[in-house]
């Protein structure tokens, strides 16, 4: 019989999806969702007491099965978790009294406002997984190099736009001589990850020693090989700088290497 039951067409996960990877929310994350935007319409049309229903997100074949769990009774006193056994038998005749029957249910029974309501459900849904996601990616960023486009210059921030994502180089992480212009490529390090009310804000930063120290390791290949040590970094942004290095192989000029053939790599 759980062939028969009636699936809603596969076009509804394929628009999810659509929607998803525009959003770059995993597949986990999606089925999860849907999952929940069901129940939650479940909650709306039947009350809190949701138990007897299974929502089922089968993400590779595009399938979704909701099944409501009913006992089989005498007479149904509650349409929601029991069945009477008359009714019951004329889909599954060798059903007896106390046994479990699985109905399936057909998502017009919800309603158009119930699904409107799913929808501004499914899009919160969405974007608090957007947020985490941004979140979590940066958090594991912070004190890496980012390579970004200026996309807005305001008075006291650039937003810069890197890989889709809108991150904030703030006027006192800015270099006193620099000079922004719109769609130009920048290199800064992230700063760090802060939580606001309108989500997670990525602040990068051109000023941080550690930008300094980061560059050194992608210029100096010594140094991303542990070879060369970086003891500690001093900046004046903008005006001049002074790093401390170490080797503790004596073959190794740790200035000779950081300096670089004619100055090549400062």
């Amino acid at each position: 019989r759980i062939k028969e039951l009636a699936l809603i067409n596969k076009d509804i996960i394929d628009a999810f999806k659509a929607v998803a990877k525009t959003k770059n929310i995993d597949r986990t994350n999606l089925s999860s969702i849907i999952e929940n935007l069901f129940i939650n319409i479940i909650k709306r049309k039947y009350g809190e007491d949701y138990s007897n229903f299974n929502v089922i997100v089968n993400m590779e074949k595009g399938e979704i099965e909701i099944y409501q769990h009913k006992t089989v009774v005498k007479e149904a006193q509650d349409s929601v978790t029991e069945i009477s056994i008359e009714d019951a038998r004329k889909v599954e005749g060798g059903l007896e009294l106390g046994d479990m029957y699985i109905d399936v249910i057909d998502p017009q029974k919800f309603g158009r406002r119930l699904i409107n309501n799913a929808k501004q459900f499914f899009s919160q849904s969405l974007k608090d997984i957007e947020k985490q996601t941004i979140y979590d990616e940066y958090s594991n960023k912070i004190g890496n190099i980012i390579i970004g486009n200026v996309h807005q210059i305001q008075k006291d921030r650039i937003f810069v736009i890197c890989d889709d994502k809108e991150l904030i180089l703030p006027k006192s992480e800015q270099m006193p001589n620099d000079r922004y212009r719109r769609g130009e490529s920048l290199r800064a390090v992230v700063k760090k990850v802060d939580i606001t009310s309108r989500g997670p804000e990525v602040i990068i930063s051109r000023s941080d020693n550690q930008f300094l120290e980061k560059l050194f390791c992608l210029e100096v290949p010594e140094i991303d090989d542990d070879i060369i040590e970086i003891k500690t970094v001093s900046r004046c942004p903008g005006d001049r700088s002074k790093i401390i290095v170490y080797s503790s192989d004596k073959r190794i000029d740790a200035v000779g290497a950081c300096v670089g053939m004619k100055g090549m790599r400062i």
